[in-house]
Parts: C-alpha cells; structure tokens; sequence
C-alpha cells in the first residue's frame, strides 16, 4: 500500500562518515598511493565527505532534519571541529555495519521521522537530488536502494520502521546489495532500485574524481 503523504519535516537524512584519520580511513586507497598514502588517502577522503554534507544542505533548507553519523565514537569532537555543529552529529554505535545502520535508523524513527534515508559519504556521484527522489519513492515502496558498482550500496532508505535487511549480510563484500535484495524479498516489502554509483575505495576509483572540480585542488588525487 501506497504510505501516508507526508513533508520533508517529517524526514531524515543520515550521513554515515569516519574521521579522516591517517591510517584509519581509505586503507585500500592508501596501499596504492605511495609512502605518503596514508594521508593522502585521509585527504582524499575528507574532501569526499565535504562533498557529501555540502549537498545535504538543499535538502536541510526543505526541512529535512540531516544528521551526520560519526565513526569512531570519539571523534565527534574532531568532526565538529572539521564540519561544525549545523548539521545535528551522533555516535554510530557499536557493531558491524549491519547493526550500526539500523541502530541508526531506529534512533531517527524514534525521533519522529516518518522516512529514514541512509547514505555513504565515499560516494562522489552523490547529489541531493538522489536524495528527494528516493525519499519521494517512499510514497510507493518500502524500501529504496541505490546499488555501488563493487557490489554493495551507497543509499538506503525505508518508512515506517527499520526493514529486517540488515542481519546476515557479509559486509564488504560483492555480495551486499544482492543479500540485501533477497532479504527484502524474503519479508515481502517492495523495492526501489536507484541509479548504480561508484564508490573510492581503490586508485582505480579515483578516476571518478577526474574532471570534477570538486576534487582537483585535493592532494592525492592525482595517481603520480
């Protein structure tokens, strides 16, 4: 059944990101650039997510209530200090990435939202207008994916409640949006699919960054 009409304040965007810890972030990345792959690859990165959040800010303006959710816990200090406070910043929690995703998303339901929509921050495709339009799929289905080209997602979105696609699925692995459709299959919820991106996980992907000005200024986008 088609849900209830509802606005964008009654929607939530959560952006999932990491600190740009040296070391910590973009490891694939960082193996193929070089002794100084490490921080390049944190470079790299910090600008991917800077991209991300500045794109939520049209959405934000509509009354779409955007929260960044950070990894580690301890970093949420770091990360205001980097983005600042506007947009709201929460701890992801403990658990894989399966946990941490619904866990998220339950918070957000509890909050008041009516659609939840989850996206990555590595994903340089990413525009708001993905955004509006899967939480305007919403009106239709249960759940909306938009699919990665290594085989996971870079969007998720459900409405009403948190979707029981989170458990069982081999993380980081090809494997993730094929389990994720199976399992939405498997409880009877109808499905989205949005437009295949590609996420910077390898010196391979960097060349999504190629020709976007976004990026050209970033030390470490170039392979040399």
């Amino acid at each position: 059944p088609a849900a209830p009409m509802t606005s964008p304040r009654d929607w939530a965007l959560l952006v999932f990101l990491k600190a740009p810890r040296p070391g910590r972030v973009k490891t694939r990345l960082a193996a193929g650039l070089g002794p100084e792959g490490p921080a390049r690859a944190a470079a790299i990165y910090r600008r991917l997510v800077e991209t991300t959040v500045a794109e939520t800010h049209a959405l934000a303006r509509t009354g779409v209530r955007v929260v960044l959710c950070v990894e580690p816990r301890d970093a949420l200090g770091e990360v205001e200090t980097w983005l600042g406070d506007d947009p709201i910043l929460a701890a992801q929690a403990p658990g894989d990435l399966g946990a941490r995703l619904a866990t998220a998303m339950r918070d957000a339901f509890a909050a008041g939202a009516s659609r939840v929509v989850v996206v990555g921050s590595d994903c340089p495709g990413f525009r708001a207008a993905h955004a509006a339009l899967a939480f305007r799929a919403l009106d239709d289905v249960d759940l909306v994916i938009g699919p990665a080209r290594d085989g996971g997602y870079w969007l998720i979105g459900a409405r009403d409640g948190v979707p029981p696609v989170f458990d069982g699925v081999a993380w980081s692995t090809p494997e993730v949006f094929a389990a994720t459709r199976a399992l939405a299959s498997e409880a009877g919820l109808t499905v989205e699919r949005l437009e295949t991106l590609g996420d910077v996980d390898t010196v391979e992907d960097l060349a999504l960054l190629q020709g976007d000005p976004r990026f050209e200024p970033v030390r470490g986008v170039g392979q040399g």
